[in-house]
């Protein structure tokens, strides 16, 4: 989920997608208290009371990554879940005198995979796509708020304990989302994300499963003109994720512990409509040591660097982020030494309006 589910991403390590563009991934994954580009449209749009008539933004996620557990006296065991890409899409509009707005966002925000022929621990092919629908309203200049509709489709396969469900569900839930900027130069925002519970059958076969709730906090500013800092907190509740069992044959019971992630950037802007960013983000681990193979988490930290500029009246931006993850020792049912490394590229078009 690269997130249970993330497009090739591990926060909460191995579940919730934290590229969501690369204007935010390039500065860590803050951007709660920035919202300054379409992005805002998933993260926090009541950003979009500040960027004048409105903006989108079209961008594509390129995920790559080595996942491996080496078990004492025979091996390495390699993850063969194969990282999928994905695209997104963001657009958000004010109205009128810009008091009242409108958002749409859509991006695959959870995604695993997880495949270990070797190992007989079973399969979990699982993506979680988001489409959310916000109402953005600006009391005044100095704050906002925004509440959203959102949309989950999600597809699933597990194979485990000689059973087997592929089933598609929607369901959905939905967020709040503030802004306050007591100075041109400082911000605070906040987001509460509420995910639902996907019930997924095929035939006699069910599972039923409870996404993460997640609750971001953060601050951003400016340093003069040309340079502006970032820093969020995020919160997922993983002990929502109770099991990945296939009822009524074979049961797969969990024991994730909620986490908080710290994503930290800043940006330093070398003329006009062009800026350098550079990111940090600390990601632990919501599964406990006495580890499942369907759940291939482990903390780590991960770096990210990019750029953005403006061609022809068109935004366009660029980050690349390493993700890498101590070598953890796990114990259970499969013990041994995870190890794993990710990267990932993401890129953007866009335009203001």
């Amino acid at each position: 989920m690269a997130g249970v589910l993330a497009v090739g991403q591990a926060c909460a390590a191995g579940f919730l997608q934290p590229n969501v563009s690369p204007s935010a991934a390039s500065m860590g994954g803050a951007f709660v208290a920035r919202a300054d580009d379409a992005t805002a449209a998933v993260i926090n749009p009541a950003g979009f009371a500040w960027q004048g008539t409105g903006s989108w933004m079209l961008g594509q996620i390129v995920d790559y990554r080595q996942n491996s557990l080496r078990e004492p006296g025979v091996g390495v065991h390699p993850n063969r879940g194969a990282e999928p890409n994905s695209g997104f899409f963001y657009l958000g509009r004010m109205l009128g005198a810009h008091a009242w707005g409108f958002s749409f966002g859509y991006l695959p925000l959870f995604d695993l995979r997880a495949r270990w022929p070797t190992l007989g621990a079973g399969e979990a092919r699982w993506t979680a796509e988001l489409v959310s629908l916000a109402l953005i309203h600006a009391p005044s200049s100095r704050w906002a708020w925004a509440l959203s509709l959102d949309g989950w489709r999600s597809k699933v396969e597990l194979v485990h304990g000689g059973a087997a469900l592929a089933a598609r569900h929607w369901a959905a839930g939905g967020s709040v989302a503030l802004l306050w900027r007591p100075r041109p130069d400082l911000s605070f925002g906040m987001q509460y994300r509420r995910t639902p519970r996907l019930k997924l059958s095929a035939g006699a076969q069910r599972a039923s499963v409870k996404l993460p709730d997640i609750l971001r906090v953060g601050a951003s500013g400016w340093n003069g003109e040309r340079l502006r800092w970032a820093v969020d907190l995020e919160w997922q509740r993983w002990s929502q994720l109770h099991d990945l069992s296939i009822r009524p044959a074979s049961p797969r019971p969990l024991r994730l512990k909620d986490t908080w992630s710290v994503m930290a950037g800043v940006a330093y802007a070398f003329r006009m409509g062009a800026e350098y960013r550079f990111g940090y983000a600390y990601e632990p681990a919501a599964s406990p040591s006495d580890w499942d193979p369907l759940v291939p988490d482990q903390p780590g930290h991960r770096l990210s660097i990019g750029i953005g500029g403006r061609a022809l009246t068109l935004d366009w931006d660029f980050a690349f982020t390493y993700g890498w993850y101590p070598k953890r020792g796990v114990t259970g049912s499969y013990p041994g030494t995870l190890r794993d490394r990710r990267i990932a590229f993401v890129m953007s078009l866009g335009k203001a309006f």
